[in-house]
């Protein structure tokens, strides 16, 4: 017998697989090609035409005063005198406005729909080049919510071209224009996630981009023309997991195991959402926006639309706890690799234990910080708070916060017996793998000898 002992395999597990025997991972793939497949069929049969998309369009546009366009534009001048019209009023009585011009970067104004700019006036250099005009805009100057505006600050004007609306009014002032903040800010994340995460971060960002087109391309059309909101939550859901995982992690047994989890976690989400979305007689106008989308006759799914919400906001938590305790499953497998599958869960779990913990509170807080002006005017109109959980707009945060911590829960136990049960029985456990064929002759012949 040698007096050294053989050296180990050793490697780094950040990017190693799950060992999972052949027959295993034939069988994981199959789950995933099945959840694929139901995923597919459930996407292709509510996906919505853009026929229904332009009807659904139309119908809104009667009852809703939508823009027909966003105009990017630059504060010109801000003036304040006396209000128009008050020519009849004595001096004393009457009132000030402020006035302000909007001069438009892509579209040029016509007489009739505003007055001439203060300090964009190119003639004022060059005789050759054309009077310019600017929309004008009153405002009360001493609103408390009334905007406030400094010369060639962004701004975006909302243009109407519909009819009964007189030239002098298709243009009005709609926001602050705060693109470029928001693309600076972007660009701050991407380094972030670049300098800290490095290629693996930059695929998170793919997955998360990903993520948002499918929600954009499918998910609230597919809402929004009236298809069964339950079938669009499960098969967007399901396309969102599959988008973030396996642009992240790549297509292997890991990833499997964090995807089958993360389904299974969605399907217990989605039944009990749509229990007690149901048994708790939900309206859904929990918001000035459902009422508008209600009213403008789409024939939305509204409690699919509260179903959909709640499943889309434990998605990212629940791909970062499957993936996380097959992980744990890994590491543990790697560090004592002969641990049986009760062994690997117990200590798995464990791990999982602290991670809920500090996901739901997450998850809590997400969901308090989104109805937090709700809950600041319930306090001041001094109500009990069994009376301000009960109210609808309340509820429904709590209730879409203790499914979606429950689906979390579920993931724990779930990805972590999935990855133990697929490691214990890879056969890959209970010695220590070893790259010398010497060494592996000797231990034969000994073996014999006994």
């Amino acid at each position: 017998m040698n007096s050294e002992e053989p050296l180990a395999h050793v490697h780094s597990h950040s990017d190693v697989d799950l060992p999972v025997s052949r027959s295993h991972k034939r069988n994981l793939i199959v789950g995933v090609i099945i959840v694929f497949v139901a995923t597919f069929v459930g996407i292709i049969s509510t996906f919505p035409s853009s026929a229904a998309i332009d009807k659904v369009s139309r119908a809104a546009k009667q009852t809703i005063d939508f823009a027909d366009e966003q105009v990017p534009a630059k504060v010109d001048s801000v003036t304040e005198r006396t209000c128009d019209g008050q020519e009849s009023i004595s001096e004393e009585n009457q009132t000030k406005c402020k006035y302000v011009l909007f001069d438009s970067k892509t579209r040029e104004i016509k007489p009739s729909e505003g007055e001439l700019c203060v300090k964009n006036q190119p003639f004022l250099e060059d005789e050759s080049k054309p009077v310019r005009y600017c929309v004008e805009q009153s405002f009360d100057p001493a609103g408390s919510l009334s905007p406030k505006f400094e010369v060639g600050q962004d701004v975006v004007l909302t243009y109407r071209d519909s009819g009964g609306v007189t030239s002098q009014f298709r243009y009005q002032y709609g926001d602050n224009d705060r693109r470029i903040y928001l693309a600076v800010l972007f660009i701050l994340f991407l380094l972030a996630v670049f300098i800290f995460g490095l290629w693996r971060g930059m695929l998170a960002v793919a997955g998360l981009i990903t993520s948002l087109v499918i929600i954009i391309v499918y998910i609230l059309p597919a809402l929004v023309t009236g298809e069964n909101g339950l079938v669009v939550a499960l098969s967007g859901g399901a396309a969102v997991a599959a988008a973030a995982l396996y642009i992240t992690h790549g297509f292997k047994n890991s990833t499997h195991i964090a995807f089958l989890s993360s389904i299974g976690s969605v399907l217990t989400i989605a039944l009990l959402a749509q229990i007690f979305f149901t048994v708790a007689n939900f309206s859904g106008f929990v918001s000035e926006e459902a009422s508008f989308l209600v009213a403008s006759g789409t024939g939305i799914d509204i409690r699919g639309l509260l179903v959909a919400g709640v499943i889309l906001a434990s998605l990212g938590a629940l791909d970062d706890m499957t993936v996380t305790q097959v992980s744990a499953v890994s590491e543990i497998h790697n560090a004592r690799s002969d641990y049986k599958f009760a062994q690997l869960w117990k200590s798995a779990v464990r791990i999982g234990r602290d991670h809920v913990a500090s996901t739901v509170n997450t998850l809590a807080l997400a969901y308090v910080g989104t109805s937090l002006a709700t809950m600041v005017l319930f306090v001041i109109a001094n109500q009990q708070l069994q009376w301000v959980a009960n109210s609808e707009a309340i509820a429904v945060e709590i209730t879409g916060a203790l499914i979606g911590s429950i689906g979390l829960i579920v993931a724990v136990p779930l990805s972590t017996a999935l990855a133990a049960y697929a490691v214990h029985q890879s056969g890959e456990h209970g010695h220590v793998h070893d790259h010398s064929d010497e060494n592996d002759a000797e231990e034969k012949k000994q073996d014999l000898q006994k």
